[in-house]
C-alpha cells in the first residue's frame, strides 16, 4: 500500500518581492519516481530547498512523512545528492569510506558502535558496487565513482526518500545511463522514492515514474501517459518537444 510521503500544499516563495514560487501543490507516496523539470530560473532549487528545510514556506506548507516541516526533525529519512561538490582536487584530503562516512552524521544517523557503522558504510559501498574502492582518495576517482560514492553517502543512513539535484550533469552519458540503472532498481527493488532533479527532459522519462514540469508553477503533473494523451501539454510544448519527451518514455 502505498503511504504519503511528502505533501506540498499552496506553497508561495518570494525573494526581494520577486515571487518565484507560486501555488505549488503536489503529493509524492511510496515507491513514486518522480523527475522535476523546468526551464533556468523555473523554481526547481527554491522549492527543493523548501523541502529540505532549507528555507521554509513564506505561503502554504509541507508535510514531510505526515509531519509539519516546521516539526520535522527526522531528516535521517531523506538522503540528499547535492548538484556539485568540489572534490576534482586529487588531493582531497578523505577516503571514499570516509566520504560515505559522513552521510551518517550530517544526518545524525550515527550508529551505536563502530562495527555497526563500519556494517552500514559497507553496505551502502556494496549496493553501488564501489567496496574495493573504499579506501581510494576521492579526488583520485572518476566523476562516475564520484557520483556513486556521494550516492553511497546519501544512501548510507537507509532513507525512505532520495532526493537528488542534477546528479548526471558531470559524467559522460555511459555513465549516466549505469548511474540511472542504479537508481530505477533502487525505486523498483528496494520501493526507494526518488525526486529526480534534471534539465535532461528528453530521458528522463526512460526512468522516472511521474513527470513534474514546473515553471514557477506547476505546468503538469502526473505520469507519462497522462503527459503523452494531453493536448493541453501539446499545446503548451508544441509537438515536437512533447514527442521528445514520449519517444524517450515510449522506448522503456
Amino acid at each position: 500500500m502505498q503511504v504519503e510521503v511528502l505533501s506540498v500544499d499552496g506553497l508561495s516563495f518570494s525573494y526581494n518581492g520577486k515571487e518565484v514560487l507560486h501555488q505549488i501543490s503536489f503529493q509524492v507516496a511510496t515507491g513514486d519516481f518522480v523527475g522535476l523539470v523546468g526551464p533556468n530560473g523555473s523554481g526547481k532549487s527554491t522549492l527543493i530547498k523548501n523541502l529540505l528545510g532549507i528555507l521554509m514556506p513564506q505561503t502554504g506548507t509541507i508535510t514531510l512523512f505526515g509531519t509539519d516541516i516546521t516539526r520535522f526533525h527526522e531528516w535521517h529519512r531523506i538522503g540528499y545528492l547535492p548538484q556539485k561538490l568540489n572534490l576534482s582536487t586529487q588531493f582531497f584530503p578523505a577516503t571514499v569510506s570516509e566520504i560515505v562516512a559522513l552521510g551518517l552524521i550530517a544526518r545524525g544517523k550515527r550508529e551505536k558502535s563502530r562495527s555497526a557503522e563500519d556494517k552500514a558504510i559497507t553496505k551502502a559501498l556494496d549496493l553501488l558496487d564501489i567496496l574495493p574502492i573504499k579506501q581510494k582518495l576521492i579526488g583520485e576517482l572518476s566523476g562516475g565513482q564520484q557520483q556513486r560514492v556521494l550516492l553511497a553517502r546519501a544512501l548510507v543512513g537507509n532513507p525512505e526518500m532520495l532526493i537528488l539535484d542534477e546528479p548526471t550533469s558531470a559524467i559522460d552519458p555511459e555513465t549516466r545511463e549505469r548511474f540511472y540503472a542504479v537508481l530505477r532498481e533502487l525505486n523498483t527493488e528496494r520501493n526507494l522514492t526518488i525526486m529526480l532533479i534534471t534539465h535532461d527532459i528528453g530521458n528522463i522519462g526512460r526512468y522516472a515514474k511521474k513527470l513534474l514540469y514546473l515553471d514557477r508553477k506547476i505546468v503538469f503533473y502526473g505520469g507519462f501517459d497522462d503527459f503523452c494523451g494531453s493536448s493541453d501539454m501539446s499545446e503548451f510544448f508544441g509537438p515536437s518537444s512533447q514527442h521528445i519527451i514520449c519517444h524517450r518514455h515510449d522506448t522503456t
